[in-house]
């Protein structure tokens, strides 16, 4: 069964977006999302290279690999328009377009930030040639079910302009009612006409221009539409704020990047972030490029898909009666997109469907093949239910002739009738023995099956203590060998400690005659260095005075008790004569390590 014809369309198109994602360390933020890009529209643009096209064409049964030729492919020119790509551009200068504007922005962009949105568009059927019956449709058993058509450029020169009407008039309300960025934050655009419906792919950002949309005084400062200045966190606005500028040897404020263009002739900025003079008109650099009011960029995805501070709106509350202000949420923004769009298609004089369509604002390419599928399915269905009224019908009135038939022959015999009756209670009862046994049967399955988990479960019982004693004895086994090896260890460290013990020198007791010994040598060494007045020294004093009580002794008549009492007696005048000479000694004759000694 082919699909039917249909007159008009709904008008509607599918968004997506991507993510920033997390940037490379030292890298530029546009190669975060370059190689994601770069898929995107090798799948899209699959005309500018014959790998592609091939490979795209295995992926998606519904392109029509003779006609991928006539698919046209276009990059943002930078002035506002568009140019063709060739074979020899490839997908680069759309890569390298969105890499400017992507690294044109001034502030860190978030992973999460959307960053760049596809959007798809379908050329209303009431514009297209229809081809009846070009490829199957299958339902979820694999089963082929039908036919659907598939929509082409019209043939005549009328309706290709009317094609055309409808894609300005789409690019126009996406880049005046849906992207901040306006047609600057376009990247690429693609025709693919080798699919089942002429659609178009728009690869844009979510970025717009630092500054737009303002006007100055003479003075240079930034005024509304009443010509009142714009104060903004308490500040007024300046030309001199937004715009950098530079003084030149004249003194003259002047642009930096279009030095040629001076400060005073700057009456505002346009909404592509552009410099115009007073009479509204661009001021252009020396090789007549327009000025950019700031070389960076902002990004205003929540402004455009989700909800911000920026886009807000009075609400009265019906019960209460008070108005305020809040934020308009990105499912609200995305209704009203797809109703401006309808607006405009029909103030446009295209012949699409007025209503919302019930199923959401819009489909992406894999649902609406789904879809196309899903209605030649109902209508084989509803066919379908008409075939079976139809039979249901002709059943009926076999029926009713039946009826008429039985109704002739009324009277029965009494006998066959009590026959009958006998029959079906014989019938009866053993529906109702065979009932019992299988209910009997029931409850003894029930009983075997009660039984058997219960065995299982003392079974489970069982072999759970049993593993738990098996683990109890497993750690107290292993604790066991923990604990040995421990002890033995200790041991090994203990005999250690003794042998090194034994093998120490032994330390040498208490003896105070070593020690005054080697403390009499000091004092001896100490007096010998000690010098006096007239060149002697203290050891010289002292010899002196133990030669003068050694004389006498020779005539003692015990000389070992002699000399025991004259040692002890020198030692004591030594020791009397030390602190004398400690006391009065002048320190000038004395040599510094002779003092530390004697410290």
């Amino acid at each position: 069964m082919a699909e039917s014809t249909a007159t008009a369309s709904r008008a509607g198109w599918h968004a997506q977006h991507l993510q920033h994602g997390r940037e490379a360390a030292g890298a530029k933020p546009s190669t975060s999302t370059r190689g994601e890009r770069a898929r995107i529209l090798r799948e899209a643009m699959r005309q500018l290279d014959d790998a592609d096209a091939a490979r795209q064409a295995k992926r998606n049964p519904s392109i029509v690999a003779a006609d991928t030729h006539l698919n046209a492919a276009y990059v943002n020119d930078g002035n506002g328009g568009l140019r063709e790509l060739t074979a020899v551009d490839g997908v680069e200068a759309v890569l390298d377009y969105g890499d400017g504007r992507i690294d044109a922005v001034k502030r860190k962009l978030a992973d999460s930030t959307f960053e760049t949105t596809t959007i798809v568009a379908w050329v209303p059927k009431s514009l297209l040639k229809e081809i009846p019956a070009y490829y199957p449709v299958f339902n979820k058993a694999g089963t082929e079910i039908g036919r659907r058509s598939r929509w082409v450029m019209p043939d005549d020169e009328a309706g290709r302009a009317a094609v055309s009407r409808w894609f300005a008039e789409t690019h126009a309300h996406l880049t005046t009612d849906v992207l901040t960025g306006g047609h600057d934050a376009v990247h690429g655009v693609v025709w693919n006409f080798d699919e089942s419906a002429v659609h178009v792919h728009w690869m844009a950002d979510t970025f717009a221009p630092m500054v737009k949309s303002m006007a100055f005084d003479a003075d240079g400062a930034a005024i509304d539409e009443g010509g009142a200045p714009v104060v903004k966190y308490g500040k007024p606005v300046t030309r001199a704020g937004l715009i950098e500028l530079e003084v030149d040897l004249d003194g003259i404020d002047r642009v930096r990047s279009a030095p040629e263009i001076a400060a005073a002739a700057i009456g505002g900025i346009d909404d592509r972030g552009r410099l115009v003079d007073y009479d509204g008109q661009l001021l252009r650099s020396s090789v007549g490029a327009p000025v950019q009011a700031s070389p960076h960029l902002r990004t205003e995805a929540q402004q455009m898909w989700g909800q911000s501070r920026e886009v807000t709106e009075e609400r009265t509350d019906p019960e209460t009666g008070k108005t305020r202000r809040v934020q308009i949420t990105g499912a609200t923004k995305m209704h009203r997109y797809q109703e401006v769009y309808r607006r405009t298609m029909l103030a446009a004089g295209i012949d699409v469907e007025a209503e919302v369509n019930p199923r959401g604002t819009s489909l992406d390419k894999k649902a609406f093949g789904a879809s196309e599928a899903e209605k030649l399915e109902l209508a084989n269905a509803r066919s379908a239910v008409a075939t079976k009224e139809r039979d249901l019908a002709r059943a009926g009135a076999d029926l009713d002739e039946a009826m008429q038939l039985h109704q002739i022959d009324v009277h029965m015999d009494e006998e066959e009738l009590s026959a009958r009756d006998a029959e079906t209670a014989r019938a009866e009862a053993k529906a109702r023995e065979a009932l019992a046994e299988t209910e009997a049967s029931l409850a003894r399955q029930r009983a075997a099956e009660d039984a058997q988990r219960e065995a299982l479960a003392e079974e489970e019982t069982r072999a759970r203590a049993e593993a738990d004693q098996r683990l109890a004895a497993y750690e107290r086994e292993q604790q066991a060998a923990i604990d040995e090896r421990v002890e033995a260890a200790l041991a090994d460290l203990r005999a250690e400690v003794d042998d090194r013990r034994a093998s120490m020198p032994p330390v040498p007791g208490w003896d105070p005659e070593s020690v005054e010994l080697a403390q009499s040598a000091a004092y001896v060494a100490a007096a010998k260095r000690w010098e006096l007045t007239g060149g002697s020294t203290v050891h010289d004093q002292l010899m002196s005075m133990a030669a003068k009580s050694w004389r006498p002794s020779q005539r003692h008549p015990d000389l070992d008790s002699y000399l025991a009492d004259t040692v002890a007696s020198v030692r004591a005048r030594g020791a009397e004569m030390t602190g004398r000479i400690g006391r009065s000694a002048p320190t000038h004759g004395l040599k510094r390590r002779d003092r530390e000694l004697g410290d």
